[in-house]
This record gives C-alpha cells, sequence and structure tokens, in this order.
C-alpha cells in the first residue's frame, strides 16, 4: 500500500496580503466555542458572571494561556532556534504551542481573579477545560495541515502511514491525529463522563490534569521527538517529562481541591446553624 504524500496547503485562504491559514482558522474556533460554553453557562447562571465581567475575564485568560503555551514552546522544546530568530517567537499561528503551558498560564489566570472576584475557581476552570478539550483536538488537526509535530517512522505496509516532506521520504506515524483523537475526542468523552457521575465542581477540572497527561505521554511513543532536550538521549522524550510534571500537579491540585471542598462544607454547616 502506497503511504499518502501529505500536500496540504496550510493556508485555507488567501485574498491579497491577507493570508488566513488552517491552524489560525481552528484555533479561533476553539476559542469561539469555549466562549460560546461559558457565556451560555453564565446566561443559564451556572456562574456567578456578568456578561461584561465575563468578556472582560476571558480575554485575559486567553491572552495568558497563550502566552503561557508558547513561552513553554519556545524555552523547553526550541530555545536555541528560537535564539537565532527571535521575531519568530510571536508567529504563533505556525503553530507551536505547549498545552502544558496553556493550562499553566489558565489556571494561574483563573485562580487570581475567582480569588479577586471571590469566585469558585474550579467551577470556572470546569467551564473553561470542558470545552477546550475539543480545542486541543482542533488544534491538532492544525498541526496535521501544517505538515508538522509528525510521527516516528512507520512500517512501509502500515495502512495509515503519512509521508511528510518536510521530515524526509520515509512513511510516518501521523501522530497529530492520533492526538486530535486521544487529546481531543477522548479526553472530551472522559470529562463528559467524569462530570455526569459526579457533578461537582472541580471534578473536571481534575480529570483533566490527570487524564491529559496520560493520554499525551502514550502518546508520545508514536509522535518523534521534538524538543531540544531529545537530541541528547533519555529515557522519555521533552514533552513525556512535561507530562510527567502535570500529572504531580495534578496530586497537588486535587489535595488543594479537597481542601476547598472540606472548607466550603465547614462553612456551610456554620451558616446554616446560625
Amino acid at each position: 500500500m502506497t503511504p499518502y504524500i501529505h500536500n496540504i496547503d496550510p493556508n485555507v485562504l488567501t485574498i491579497g496580503t491577507l493570508t488566513i491559514s488552517w491552524y489560525s482558522l481552528l484555533f479561533a474556533t476553539s476559542i469561539f466555542m469555549t466562549y460560546y460554553y461559558i457565556y451560555r453557562s453564565c446566561r443559564r447562571g451556572e456562574l456567578a458572571i456578568s456578561p461584561t465581567d465575563l468578556n472582560k475575564y476571558l480575554v485575559v485568560i486567553c491572552l495568558v494561556g497563550l502566552i503561557g503555551a508558547r513561552a513553554v514552546h519556545v524555552v523547553i522544546f526550541d530555545p536555541s532556534y528560537y535564539l537565532a530568530h527571535p521575531l519568530e517567537i510571536f508567529y504563533y499561528w505556525r503553530g507551536g504551542l505547549a498545552e502544558h503551558g496553556g493550562l499553566l498560564g489558565i489556571y494561574l489566570t483563573v485562580s487570581y481573579y475567582a480569588m479577586k472576584a471571590r469566585q469558585d475557581k474550579f467551577a470556572i476552570l470546569d467551564k473553561i477545560l470542558y470545552p477546550h478539550a475539543l480545542g486541543v483536538g482542533l488544534g491538532r488537526i492544525g498541526n496535521f495541515m501544517n505538515g508538522e509535530l509528525w510521527g516516528r517512522v512507520a512500517a512501509s505496509d502500515y495502512p495509515f502511514a503519512v509521508i511528510f516532506p518536510k521530515a524526509g521520504s520515509e512513511p510516518r506515524h501521523p501522530s497529530q491525529l492520533y492526538e486530535a483523537f486521544g487529546e481531543g475526542l477522548l479526553l472530551f468523552a472522559i470529562l463528559s463522563v467524569a462530570r455526569r457521575k459526579w457533578p461537582k465542581p472541580g471534578v473536571v477540572t481534575i480529570s483533566y490534569f490527570f487524564a491529559y497527561p496520560c493520554i499525551r505521554f502514550c502518546i508520545e511513543y508514536f509522535r518523534e521527538p521534538d524538543g531540544e532536550f531529545d537530541r541528547l538521549g533519555g529515557l522519555f522524550s521533552t514533552g513525556q517529562w512535561l507530562c510527567i510534571v502535570t500529572i504531580f500537579a495534578a496530586f497537588a491540585l486535587r489535595r488543594n481541591w479537597a481542601g476547598s471542598i472540606k472548607n466550603n462544607y465547614l462553612m456551610h454547616r456554620v451558616l446554616s446553624s446560625t
């Protein structure tokens, strides 16, 4: 079976000097999808946030999440390249957003606003991360459209093998599509089951912080290591080490979540007894 040769135009539309890439279009779609879901939750009274505050908060959350995702990619995955090409640090539409950094940026920003507005940060994070899983899947499709972040070399008779010209003439695993399914659809399904079975604020967030790195860790075995430190060799890839760090962070986050549930319960007992 002849492998498919990747020859997809990374740009979906070009009008004069205006160019819209698949990655940018899918990225914008994921942001709109997340915004619509949170806005609907506010209209239903599921979050005590006004539409005005929602718009203000989400702009900052998206911006900090984007900066975090880009910063981790630049600093951890390919620092030498970006030191030689510093302006390309801002070319996020070409790909190169690390989900681990995005999660950190989102968590820190939401925690700050929740504390300032006296809101439950886990309730807000749940509403952001639930649709965000599908957004991650769309981003991986964008990576495939760009012909980047390809997989490891596959057997020549592997039915799903793809030849990425930028990576050479060898057939490879389309790991971007594996990630679109695993980190997108599968993760979304896990979050859907978790929030239906345990309908408490924070369940989606904790499930995300545990499930995402576990899924990503497994798929990394099919993905060509792309971090600068991977070239030095080692037991795990850069992406897998970041997944391990995220899992440890998930345990710490779960402890914080359990503490907040206990405090809310005690507060409820005090108020109900007065």
